[in-house]
């Protein structure tokens, strides 16, 4: 059997440190020849390394840095920091940081990222790692989508359904029903311009009190991160379309 030679790498190009990622400001480390390290401790060479960066480089370390530290927080998939750092990169680059917060296009992107692989996030859960409200979080996403052209598409109730099932330890035939009751509601249409995340707790609590599961409006709406307000709302709604007959014994509230 003939054996092919090992690949050669010139010294100047061989690198050591994790494979190239876009939430660093540099992949890896190079080798140097002997003795051409500095003999200084870690604050001192971190300091002279900061004063060499030009101002832009400074805010893709910081943003990097927030992409990072919010992935962590919010559990997310190492693509999905990749693909956010990605699009930080690319907005500084297209000069949209000029007179905005680091913090909230870090935040804007993350959201962006995630929602390109159809997680089951939303901008509050993201406002609530971050230290940039809703509102601010939903400006910068639209800048983003305006100027990079980034294109996602809207959340449905559906994609939230597995994880509040599991917060709420839902039986597999509850979560079935309130699966089929989803897919009634949003084939009518009921789902627009509300909070997928609530639609989706209103199902789960619709068939669980219909069935008899003790589930109570706040529970749910705490796992959904929405007001049991909308929890009741969303309820009410959706008992059109549940082929249930309703149990009685869930809460109401006036409608508006």
């Amino acid at each position: 059997m003939e054996l092919s030679e090992p690949s050669w790498v010139d010294e100047a190009d061989r690198r050591l440190g994790p494979r190239q990622s876009q939430r660093w400001l540099s992949a890896g480390s190079c080798i140097g020849r002997a003795g051409t390290r500095p003999k200084t401790n870690g604050s001192d060479r971190f300091v002279r390394y900061n004063a060499r960066l030009r101002p832009e480089e400074r805010s893709l370390v910081h943003g990097l840095r927030e992409v990072r530290s919010l992935t962590a927080s919010l559990e997310l998939p190492a693509p999905v920091a990749e693909r956010a750092a990605y699009w930080f990169r690319t907005a500084t680059s297209k000069g949209l940081l000029n007179g905005r917060s680091i913090e909230a296009m870090c935040a804007g992107v993350m959201y962006i990222a995630a929602r390109e692989r159809e997680l089951p996030i939303t901008k509050a859960t993201v406002a609530e790692r971050s230290p940039i409200s809703e509102d601010r979080i939903r400006g910068h996403v639209g800048v983003l989508q305006a100027q990079l052209s980034v294109s996602i598409k809207p959340a449905t109730p559906q994609e939230f359904l597995p994880k509040l099932a599991s917060e709420l330890s839902i039986a597999d035939s509850h979560e079935r029903q309130a699966r089929e009751l989803l897919e009634a509601a949003v084939e009518a249409n009921v789902h627009v311009g509300k909070h997928p995340a609530g639609v989706a707790g209103a199902a789960i609590y619709t068939t669980a009190t219909n069935s008899g599961r003790q589930l109570t409006q706040t529970e749910v709406a705490e796992a959904a991160g929405v007001s049991s307000i909308t929890i009741c709302r969303r309820h009410q709604q959706l008992q059109n379309y549940s082929s249930e007959e309703t149990s009685g014994s869930a809460e109401t509230v006036p409608s508006t």
